[in-house]
């Protein structure tokens, strides 16, 4: 919930003489355009207001929507404008107002007044749910368009201040990140590097969003169902940086019950195509989890993976490969509400080119296996 402020039209349609408030729910962008087909709304701008007249109106424009969090507030939105009644010159009372995201333009905003800002957005979106709601099942990998993914998160290391994509990762609410262990170490030097993440990001040669230095969190050693090769991480971003959601920012749902044989999901990230080479655009790959047995075979394990990892794939050459570790394996319910099931691990090399083999399934992470962990370390640390 925002708060509006303004001299704008009150419902005796004439200009407000004292400053006026009026606290405006944040509205789904779908539901807005919805109502409002005159709308065309970009992913720079969002809707609020009430259906009972009470919204911003002429006069208000220029305005901002701040949010509070504990004493302070913070800046989320500029009034933009509402949809006028049809007799009049005037907004109606009875519909949603647009407004432009501040957090979208924090960059232009940092570089004219050399300021160091934080950002926050209206939090009250539900988590899994995509502005993007009809998909296909993709064989062989698509590219994806902005608000496709939302939670999808890119992991740079900082090496002599020159940021180096990394991995993906897994945006799981406004403060934490899920990924995995591997992504967050350098393996050449055998030591710690500072990571930093970028949000809401569809190309790797997008320049206008934010990176943010995260905290690190390390799952603990001797879960007797872990791997102890490759464990999940939780990153942490900066106290003082509140995640402003919008249409390409928003958190996936952490799963409830287990993944099952057979199940499809959707693996997302940058990583090798076809031609060998990692992706600008963010590509997706539909594949069902398959029986760890068969897995075993077509991989050529002899060790009995443990209960925190899971196989998925196809055989025809739809696969997960470099670049792609820490991204998400995702499952929708019935209700179009998606789940962070696994974390994109490994997969057989091909001999020849020295990346993934196509060909064969590819290992995730369990993240179902690992929520009381995770769950501890938000609890203990929002």
């Amino acid at each position: 919930m925002g708060t509006v402020v303004g001299f704008g039209y009150t419902e005796e349609s004439g200009p407000s003489e004292p400053l006026r408030q009026l606290e405006l729910p944040v509205i789904d962008s779908r539901h807005c355009t919805f109502r409002h087909a005159n709308y065309k709304l970009d992913l720079g701008q969002f809707c609020a207001g009430h259906s009972d007249n009470k919204t911003a109106c002429n006069g208000d424009s220029g305005g901002g929507l701040v949010f509070r969090k504990g004493r302070t507030f913070y800046l989320g939105g500029i009034v933009s404008y509402s949809e006028k009644q049809i007799e009049s010159n005037a907004c109606r009372f009875d519909g949603y107002s647009v407004f432009t995201s501040v957090h979208n333009y924090l960059p232009w905003i940092r570089r004219i007044t050399k300021l160091n800002l934080s950002s926050t957005e209206p939090n009250n979106v539900p988590c899994g749910v995509s502005k993007i709601q009809r998909f296909r099942r993709v064989v062989r990998g698509q590219e994806t368009v902005p608000g496709q993914w939302p939670w999808h998160v890119n992991i740079y290391h900082d090496v002599e201040n020159n940021y180096t994509y990394q991995c993906g990762g897994v945006l799981i609410n406004d403060r934490f990140i899920l990924t995995l262990e591997m992504c967050v170490k350098d393996h050449r030097r055998g030591k710690m590097l500072d990571i930093f993440v970028k949000l809401g990001i569809t190309r790797l040669d997008e320049a206008n969003r934010e990176y943010y230095k995260v905290k690190i969190f390390h799952s603990p050693e001797g879960d007797e169902y872990a791997s102890d090769n490759n464990k999940i991480a939780l990153l942490q971003l900066p106290e003082d940086v509140a995640i402003f959601y919008t249409d390409i920012v928003r958190p996936v749902c952490l799963p409830v019950s287990d993944i099952e044989y057979g199940e499809y999901g959707t693996a997302i990230g940058f990583g090798y195509t076809e031609k060998r080479e990692i992706s600008n655009i963010l590509r997706m790959a539909s594949m069902p989890t398959m029986n760890a047995t068969y897995c075993f075979r077509k991989l050529e394990i002899h060790d009995v993976l443990k209960q925190d990892n899971f196989c998925a794939g196809y055989t025809n050459g739809t696969n997960v490969c470099n670049g792609d570790s820490g991204g998400g394996f995702y499952v929708k319910d019935g209700n179009d509400t998606w789940y962070i099931s696994g974390l994109t691990s490994f997969t057989a090399v091909d001999e020849n080119t020295h990346t993934c083999a196509e060909y064969k399934p590819a290992v995730f992470k369990n993240v179902f296996m690992y929520l009381p962990w995770i769950k501890s370390v938000m609890l203990l640390n929002s």
